[in-house]
């Protein structure tokens, strides 16, 4: 009776620690922030914004490659 019984509560706390987990991971990929979040700036941001070149961030290349795209233009 008593691995019965351990068995139950077992199972028991297993299926709560499972729902509350699943809580958390809905939570947190909704995207629910804090209302002062403020996202930081990344380096592509800040890259992006002193880039004076032509290129978006969708077809930025590496300097080499954009060097021999501008012999060839």
């Amino acid at each position: 009776m008593g691995f019965v019984a351990a068995g139950v509560l077992a199972a028991l706390g297993l299926i709560i620690a499972v729902i509350i987990g699943a809580l958390i991971w809905k939570k947190r990929a909704s995207g629910a922030r804090s209302p002062d979040y403020t996202p930081a700036q990344t380096k592509e941001q800040s890259d992006a914004s002193s880039n004076s070149s032509n290129s978006t961030n969708n077809d930025r290349c590496d300097p080499i490659a954009e060097k021999l795209m501008k012999q060839t233009e």
